[in-house]
């Protein structure tokens, strides 16, 4: 894995209902060119990615994605918050797959 690029970009990610009734929550399969890694700072998510084990995520674990690896998240009964850095091709098309 390699995360050294002169351009990156850090962000937060929150994906969870905001109702106390917290349902499941799904961010659909999609792919990019920039390469990303989430870091979960609270909460859990399932990550989901083509050629790589499912895994629930909890706190200070990390999760890669590839460009153009396609990949989902889906949350179950809390939040989940994340940093992410995406590396190159920032300005890049999101796409369903």
């Amino acid at each position: 894995m390699h995360l050294i690029s002169l351009i990156p970009l850090l962000g937060s990610f929150l994906i969870g209902e905001t109702t106390s009734n917290l349902a499941e929550s799904y961010y659909t399969w999609h792919n990019h060119e920039a390469e990303e890694l989430y870091f979960v700072l609270s909460g859990s998510a399932k990550f989901e990615s083509k050629s790589d084990e499912s895994n629930t995520l909890t706190p200070l674990k990390t999760r890669f994605h590839k460009s153009f690896q396609p990949h989902s998240l889906t949350t179950y009964h809390e939040k989940c918050l994340a940093l992410v850095i995406w590396r190159d091709k920032l300005n890049s098309e999101i796409k369903v797959v």
